[in-house]
């Protein structure tokens, strides 16, 4: 059972600026800060953080009992930018200095991670066997090493985000601690936190590979809703994205407030002029009373029939008398994780629209309308609805 996750500093969280450079980071860092290694200099001119894999590793450990550690050569991560972009993560960091020192290993700064004394050293420091740490390093020679010792590892393709590295690196995270991480029961699952991980790892491909109009079907949908609606209706759109079903709400001078449930996509709406957006995590955020009209486009979907009813629970009491839900799905059957779109993991679970429609009677909602239109969306089948709560 996996306890512990190892994870090398230098071209895994640390990446050089200039994506040309091949040399030590620790040697960059010196001849940037001269005799001192902590002095300070334009720093993010020459390093970026991979702060999508701090942002999954956070996802990791608040879903799994997992210590968190890293084990680096220097002491570049003691720079105050680093300190910063780790706070609170990491449960303690091993530095090859401390196991040379100590007389653990032998080999110089560079050498130790090819030491599998390193890695033993390390295991019994955290009284853990070393069956139970998963160590994640750029350097097949390291991994080897820590094979050599018992842990069992991950490759990290070199790369300065979680997008650019390949796929197998979180399908390989993710099989492992599945079949062998002692999760925690949480609110939040594994497939929906792995979701929120992915879409906040990418919001950039997330925006460039979505339609930004409301066209044809689904404007045809979305109006019938407004139709019903006074203008000076409040509207909540959850799972907002980066806001262009609010943009189009707006622009028919309705007001609407978009919410979802990361960071990223708050600001990527605050930064379109969406001035009111802010952070709803369905699962755990209780959705404000008084609304005229709850907007749900495409966010169902990345919820399993359990958590979904809680949500349409929640819509329900958070709707005004006479109120109205607007919601679509993706008709299918079944569940998957797909890794198109942003190349990362998404959880998606699919009704057929009978299905969908025994959820809605179930959770307290008559549909007045309903349209399986799937123009103005990207190539899918899909149904949208609007409902009323009984």
């Amino acid at each position: 059972m996996i306890k512990a996750l190892l994870l090398d500093f230098s071209w895994v969280i640390l990446h050089p600026a200039d994506r040309t450079y091949e040399g030590k980071l620790n040697d960059l860092n010196r001849r940037m800060a001269g005799d001192d290694p902590l002095a300070p200099y334009n720093f993010k001119q020459h390093f970026t953080i991979n702060q999508e894999l701090l942002d999954y590793i956070k996802t990791l450990k608040a879903q799994y009992d997992l210590g968190i550690y890293m084990f680096t050569t220097d002491i570049i991560q003691e720079r105050s930018e680093v300190q910063v972009a780790i706070a609170g993560l990491f449960d303690r960091i091993f530095t090859a200095r401390e196991l040379v020192e100590k007389g653990i290993s032998q080999q110089d700064y560079d050498a130790t991670k090819t030491d599998s004394k390193s890695f033993q050293y390390i295991a019994n420091e955290l009284h853990l066997n070393p069956q139970a740490i998963l160590y994640i390093d750029d350097k097949p020679q390291n991994l080897r090493a820590a094979q050599e010792a018992g842990l069992q590892t991950v490759l990290y393709t070199k790369a300065p985000t979680m997008v650019e590295a390949n796929t197998e690196f979180f399908t390989a995270i993710k099989d492992i601690l599945h079949y062998s991480g002692d999760k925690k029961e949480t609110a939040k699952d594994a497939d929906n936190a792995e979701t929120l991980a992915s879409y906040a790892a990418n919001v950039p491909g997330y925006i460039n590979g979505t339609p930004h109009e409301t066209v044809d079907g689904v404007k045809v949908w979305l109006d019938t809703a407004l139709a019903m609606l006074p203008k000076d209706s409040t509207i909540l759109e959850v799972g907002a994205g980066f806001g262009r079903r609010t943009e189009y709400l707006k622009s028919l001078h309705f007001h609407a407030t978009p919410t979802d449930a990361i960071d990223e996509f708050v600001d990527a709406m605050k930064e379109r002029g969406h001035t009111n957006a802010y952070k709803l995590d369905l699962l755990t955020d209780k959705i404000p009373a008084g609304q005229d009209m709850i907007l749900a486009d495409a966010v169902l979907l990345h919820f399993n029939d359990q958590q979904a009813k809680t949500i349409l629970a929640h819509f329900r009491e958070a709707l005004k008398s006479g109120g109205i839900l607007a919601a679509s799905i993706k008709r299918g059957t079944g569940e998957e994780r797909v890794t198109d779109k942003l190349g990362l993991p998404r959880f998606f679970h699919y009704w057929s629209p009978d299905d969908f429609k025994q959820l809605l009677a179930e959770s307290g909602f008559t549909i007045v309308y309903e349209s399986l239109d799937s123009t103005g969306r990207n190539n899918s089948a899909w149904f949208s609805i609007i409902a009323k709560p009984w």
